[in-house]
């Protein structure tokens, strides 16, 4: 009965909706013509319980936002196709690509509406702290409590970005996705997760999360809306006018659906009453029927009711525990690995758990219902994909089963499957259970490490130095190609020996003990060098400079050695050339220099032909001043510039030809004549850095291409060029010594000529000047003594002063005379002691007129290279002096002293003769040494004025120099020099 009126009242409740009326939607042309020319608008989407979820087996979303977007679709025809994103920041970004043109659900904030347009919202939903069950406290928590502890939030969202700027203290971990977040504080790996009530919900329930409880509010709620691409407002007006078109009850039953809302009750609905009062009839009707049969089955329903309490309540046990395990399982697996996954009896994927696409970013659709052989699998060969399938038909366990695959976005990813088959209890085969992993990041740093060893290995391999690396004991691990090849054996024959067992120190004893010593300072730290040899797999001996450096750990033990060995037998055998030469030329100068030079060069590099060449003053042609050929010096010749490479490198610098040097410079003769293949010169320059010419080696065999051959050539030229410096400075010399000589000479014989005619000149004074004095002072003498003339007073006067002017003129021939017998006599120099010579000229001056009282201060004279006779000259001049313009004085004060000084870096003695007489002015000093000059009348003080032109003459014979200094009144002080002898 009760099945019959089922009917018909479901028949009438359709019937009552059906007759509800549907609300209008207008749109104006313009908005019509935009949906015309955009039918598919491209959603994006991501995981957000209870907003949107996906299905990952079957691809299909299901949420709040998916039924409001099926709903618009049939108010506005057009076709909402959604995007899938792996999280919110990525959502956003494809936004701001133009990837989509729409985001299912998003908070409006000053930073987004830069690229977004926000509808109206559809939800808000209120933020909860979520901890776990073992932290909950009787007190709620708030935000404000939670300072210094970890909270979960989700990455690039409205709720991080308002906790990162209104609660600053504290410290949030951003999580990927809202599982991540839940997950991180399940495990507990942060203290607190900060998300909506419904995502926890669905979560926990979902994934098994039993551990997590809600511990506070955080005050915060969030208007969800949908959000519109900023250069299409068209469609935020469009989702606006979509939405006020839904009946209330239609969206309430959307929300209630996904939301619980209360405000959504069905008695809030007018028509509920209206669809109630018939149904309520209808029931009436069927009420008696129902009571009737009640009694009936009243006794028979409370013994099944019992029956299936008692197994609901098992099955409640087994469901509960099935739960735990599972849960448990998931977590292992996933923990362990990035997901775990499920293939059928066919191997076909069956169940992918959310890490593959939240970890591995797979696009799981295309896995589902596919094996993995019927997958687009990369980087692995068609025999390993057959030799995979052929063991997993034969239902044999894997592990590391590697291959690359797309993700959604294109990028190409590395990933490892491992699967176990599974049986049912009769051992049917069911298919298999696996883990899978993204080892993208493990494959790119080992593939960096193998890229980064072949780079090391080719670096180590091109170089000419021998490179090892040793263990702390000295044992080989690793040695270069350069360092193998050099003793002809591989790498297999030497690592693992102790070094100093292996071909490189096999020849000598002492280089081997020298080895082990430098290993044992390294082991301490230190870094080791030292010179040694090695014999080649040839046989041949090359020298070889050796370094042995440790490598430590951070805590600064040794844990290796690092060995690198440079071939130095070229440069010693260069250092060897050059040392020969220097010792070869260091003792000749001259052409005999430039001869050894070309020899030498001619052997350092091997060749047959040297030559060093000058610069022509017209700087067209070069003359060889040295040539060396065929081991043996040659004739030197002259070798015109142009065309050639001697004028290369003078307008170039030093060059280099190793071989068909003739084929370059087709204009020069002397290469095609003397078959020259090779060539190599330097210029010769001055100290001024101008050419002077060049030195050149040639061959009629290639020259070995060294970098190190031009540097050398180079320090020849430098050595020739200052040779060639001082030959011609020398030649210089030498006709300036030739002119000078010729010049002395001249002036030799025209000195000579004057000392003849000074000779004459004095005798002629000495004789002819004096025979007239001597006549005029006799008359005088004869008219004073004859007593028959009677002269007055006056006329005896006149006499005197003709008598006395007779013999002051003779003073003066004779003091004009000393002075030219002075400048003419030869200096005999011997030691002199002044002291004495000193004491010897006061003695002789003791009867001469002075003061009544004379003081002495003398102190002691030095010794000196001087001729006597001068000395005792100079000494009574300027005592003699000193006594007579002091003698006015009743206390004659004079200071006789010696000192050594310094004048222009050559050493001297400083005498000096003071007095207190009279003194002079320092105006007349110019006067004082010249011949006749005088600053006293000789009424006042006897002299004829050529004493002090006497001694400055002698003082400068004798390479001295002599001064005065004085002052009117108080006397005088006269200073002359003598060498003085180191």
């Amino acid at each position: 009965m009760l099945r019959g009126l089922a009917r018909p009242i479901l028949l009438l409740a359709v019937c009552l909706l059906q007759a509800l009326p549907a609300q209008a939607q207008s749109l104006s042309a313009e908005q019509q013509r935009w949906l015309g020319q955009h039918p598919e608008i491209r959603v994006g989407a991501t995981e957000m319980p209870t907003l949107l979820m996906r299905d990952f087996r079957s691809g299909s979303y299901s949420g709040l936002a998916v039924d409001l977007l099926k709903l618009y679709e049939k108010r506005l025809g057009i076709r909402f196709q959604l995007v899938y994103y792996g999280s919110l920041e990525d959502m956003h970004e494809g936004i701001r690509n133009r990837e989509v043109d729409l985001l299912f659900a998003a908070v409006a904030t000053p930073g987004r509406e830069l690229y977004l347009t926000f509808p109206k919202p559809y939800a808000e939903l209120d933020t909860k702290i979520i901890v776990r069950r073992d932290n909950v406290s009787i007190t709620p928590l708030s935000l404000d409590r939670m300072s210094g502890r970890s909270i979960a939030v989700l990455a690039a969202s409205a709720l991080e970005e308002r906790l990162r700027r209104e609660y600053p203290d504290l410290h949030l971990v951003p999580a990927r996705d809202e599982l991540s977040a839940l997950t991180k504080l399940a495990f507990g790996e942060v203290d607190a997760a900060v998300t909506d009530l419904n995502r926890v919900t669905y979560y926990v329930q979902k994934e098994g999360l039993s551990n997590l409880a809600v511990g506070g509010d955080t005050g915060i709620s969030y208007p969800y809306t949908f959000a519109v691409r900023s250069d299409w407002p068209e469609l935020a007006t469009l989702l606006n006018l979509a939405d006020a078109s839904l009946p209330p009850a239609e969206r309430n039953q959307v929300m209630e659906r996904w939301m619980q809302l209360d405000q959504a009750r069905p008695w809030n609905n007018p028509r509920f009453w209206w669809v109630a009062g018939g149904l309520l009839a209808l029931l009436a009707l069927a009420l008696g029927t129902m009571l009737l049969w009640n009694r009936v089955l009243r006794r028979e329903v409370a013994s099944r009711t019992a029956q299936l309490d008692a197994q609901m309540a098992e099955l409640v046990a087994v469901d509960r525990d099935l739960r735990e395990s599972e849960a448990r399982f998931r977590d292992l697996a996933e923990l362990s690995y990035d997901w775990y996954w499920e293939q059928d009896e066919n191997f076909r994927f069956t169940q992918m758990s959310g890490g593959a696409f939240q970890k591995g970013r797979l696009p799981v659709e295309v896995y589902m219902g596919k094996t993995r052989w019927e997958l687009p699998l990369l980087g692995v060969s068609l025999e390993e994909i057959t030799a995979h399938r052929a063991l997993v038909e034969a239902h044999q366990p894997y592990r590391e089963f590697i291959y690359q695959f797309r993700t959604q976005d294109g990028e190409l990813h590395w990933y490892m499957a491992n699967g176990r088959p599974v049986f049912a209890e009769d051992g049917r085969f069911r298919g298999y259970r696996g883990t899978g992993q993204d080892i993208t990041e493990r494959m790119l740093t080992q593939q960096a490490l193998v890229d980064s060893e072949q780079r090391i290995r080719g670096l180590l391999d091109s170089t000419f130095s021998f490179v090892g690396l040793l263990d702390p004991q000295g044992t080989v691990l690793e040695v270069n190609r350069t360092a193998l090849d050099f003793i002809g054996q591989e790498k297999a024959e030497v690592v693992g020996k102790p070094l100093w067992d292996t071909a490189w120190w096999a020849h000598d004893e002492g280089a081997r003990e020298d080895l082990r010593q430098a290993l044992a300072r390294a082991r301490q730290g230190e870094a080791v060098r030292f010179a040694t040899s090695h014999r080649s797999a040839l046989g041949v001996l090359h020298w070889m400079d050796v370094s042995i450096s440790p490598v430590k750990d951070a805590a600064g033990r040794v844990v290796y050695l690092v060995r690198e060995g440079r071939d130095v037998t070229e440069m010693r055998r260069t250092q060897e050339a050059l040392r020969a030469l220097v010792e070869n030329t260091a003792a000749v100068y001259g052409e005999r220099f430039l001869n050894s030079l070309v020899q030498h060069v001619a052997t350092l590099f091997d060749v047959d032909y040297a030559f060093v060449g000058i610069l022509e003053p017209d700087g067209t042609s070069v003359r060889s001043l040295a040539s060396w050929s065929h081991g043996a010096p040659a004739e030197n010749f002259s070798y015109t510039l142009a065309n050639t490479p001697c004028q290369t490198l003078l307008q170039g610098g030093p060059c280099l030809y190793p071989r068909g040097v003739a084929d370059l410079f087709p204009a020069d003769a002397m290469l095609r004549q003397m078959a020259l293949e090779s060539y190599m010169g330097t210029p010769i320059t001055g100290s001024n850095g101008k050419p002077l010419g060049v030195l050149v080696v040639l061959d009629t065999k290639p020259l070995a291409e060294s970098t190190d051959y031009l540097p050398i050539l180079s320090l020849f030229a430098l050595r020739a060029g200052m040779e060639i410096e001082r030959m011609s400075q020398e030649h210089t010399m030498r006709t300036l010594n030739q002119e000078l000589e010729r010049r002395v000479t001249e002036r030799t014989l025209q000195l000579e000529a004057a000392n003849k005619e000074l000779e004459s000149f004095s005798y002629s004074v000495s004789h002819d000047l004096r025979a007239p004095l001597r006549h005029i002072a006799g008359f005088v003498s004869l008219l004073k003594d004859d007593e028959a003339n009677q002269l007055s007073p006056d006329s005896l006067r006149y006499l005197s002063i003709i008598t006395d002017s007779a013999n002051r003129m003779s003073d003066l021939i004779d003091g004009l005379l000393t002075f030219s017998r002075i400048g003419r006599a030869a200096v005999q120099k011997t030691p002199v002691d002044l002291s004495r010579l000193l004491r010897e000229v006061i003695e002789e001056l003791a009867h001469e007129p002075c003061a009544p009282v004379v003081s002495w201060d003398i102190a002691e004279l030095p010794q000196v290279q001087a001729d006597r006779t001068l000395m005792r000259q100079v000494l009574g001049n300027l005592v003699g002096n000193a006594l007579k313009y002091s003698r006015r004085r009743e206390r004659a004060e004079i200071r006789i002293s010696a000192s050594p000084i310094d004048y222009q870096g050559r050493p001297e003695w400083a005498i000096r003769i003071s007095d207190n007489g009279v003194g002079f002015n320092m105006k007349y000093v110019g006067k004082l040494f010249g011949v006749f000059q005088r600053l006293h009348g000789a009424t006042e003080f006897e002299g004829t004025g050529i004493g002090l032109a006497n001694v400055r003459r002698i003082v400068e014979r004798h390479g001295g120099r002599i001064w005065a200094e004085g002052t009117p009144d108080l006397g005088a002080t006269f200073t002359f020099t003598l060498p003085r002898d180191e």
